[in-house]
C-alpha cells in the first residue's frame, strides 16, 4: 500500500496520467525433483543443481535471464535445538495469519537469534511475535521453460561456526526430494536477451553462470551462434559446471568463443 502511494504521488508530480500499479506475485508450490552435487571434490563450498516441478495449473512463465524468489524455512535440526537450548515447548499451540500451528511448524519461518534476552519470559504466541520472518531469496533461473522443469545452480554457504546458511542449506541438504518449495517469480526484464541477433557476450564466475546457462540455451535455440562465454571458478577438474554442455555447444559452434580462468590449477592464481 505505502509503495502504491509512492507510485501515485510521483506520477501526480511528474505530470503523468499513467500511474504504474505494482502487485506483489502469488507464492507457488512447486517440488524438489531432484538435486545433483556438481563439484564434488572441490576446495571451495559444495554447489549444487536443483530441479523443480511445476503445481497442476501453475501461472508461472519465465524467459531466460527471469529470477525466482523462495522462502526458505529452518532445518527441523535447528529448530529443535533452539528450543531445547532455551527450554522451550515446541508442541505449543500459536497461531500464524489466522491459523493454528505448534511453536516448532512456526519457527520454521523465523530467525532464530543467538540472543534470548529480549525474549525470556514471553508466551508462545508473543516469542513468535517477537521473531523476524524469514526474507525471500532471489536465484537466477538456469533453464528454458520448455525444459519442463525450473532448475537453480546454487552453493552452499557455511557460517563461521560450521552450521549451513539458512536458504542454501535448507536448498541444498535438509530439503527432501519430493519436498514442497514455496517460489513466485520475479521479471528481469534487463537481463534478458536482445531481440536482435547481435554478438552477445556472457561473463560470470562460480554459480553466476545459473542466469547464463539460461541465456545461452535460448540463443543457441533461437539459431544464435556469436555467443562468446567467459567463466571462472576454482579448479578446472571439479568446479566447471555444466562442462559437457559447455564443451558440446563449442564443439558445435553454437558457442563462437569460451574463456576459462581457474584460479587455483597453477601457482599463481588467475582471475
Amino acid at each position: 500500500g505505502a509503495l502504491q502511494d509512492w507510485q501515485q504521488r510521483l506520477a501526480t508530480l511528474a505530470g503523468s496520467s499513467v500511474v504504474p500499479v505494482w502487485t506483489e506475485q502469488p507464492f507457488e508450490t512447486w517440488t524438489l525433483d531432484a538435486r545433483e552435487h556438481l563439484n564434488p571434490g572441490s576446495q571451495g563450498e559444495s554447489t549444487w543443481l536443483l530441479r523443480l516441478g511445476a503445481p497442476a495449473g501453475s501461472q508461472i512463465r519465465w524467459q531466460a535471464g527471469d529470477l525466482v524468489e523462495i522462502l526458505p524455512r529452518q532445518a527441523d535440526s535447528r529448530i529443535q535445538r533452539w528450543l531445547d537450548q532455551h527450554g522451550l515447548d515446541g508442541d505449543a499451540p500459536v497461531t500464524v495469519d489466522g491459523t493454528a500451528q505448534s511453536l516448532r511448524q512456526a519457527l520454521g519461518a523465523r530467525l532464530l537469534p543467538d540472543s534470548f534476552e529480549h525474549l525470556v519470559g514471553l508466551h508462545p504466541q508473543a516469542l513468535l511475535d517477537a521473531l523476524i520472518v524469514l526474507s525471500v531469496r532471489q536465484y537466477s533461473i538456469a533453464s528454458l521453460e520448455s525444459d519442463g522443469a525450473l532448475e537453480l545452480i546454487v552453493r552452499q554457504e557455511s557460517r563461521a561456526d560450521g552450521a549451513l546458511g539458512i536458504a542454501s542449506g535448507w536448498l541444498t541438504h535438509y530439503l527432501p526430494v519430493g519436498a514442497s518449495v514455496p517460489l513466485r517469480l520475479r521479471r528481469n526484464a534487463r537481463f534478458h536477451l536482445a531481440e536482435a541477433d547481435t554478438p552477445a557476450i556472457f561473463i560470470g564466475n562460480g554459480t553466476g553462470l545459473a542466469g547464463l546457462r539460461s541465456l545461452l540455451q535460448a540463443s543457441i535455440r533461437a539459431g544464435r551462434r556469436r555467443n562468446w562465454l567467459l567463466f571462472g571458478e576454482r579448479n578446472r577438474a571439479h568446479d566447471f559446471y555444466c562442462r559437457e554442455e559447455i564443451e558440446g555447444w563449442l564443439a558445435r559452434g553454437e558457442l563462437e568463443r569460451l574463456d576459462l580462468a581457474f584460479s587455483r590449477d597453477q601457482a599463481q592464481k588467475v582471475y
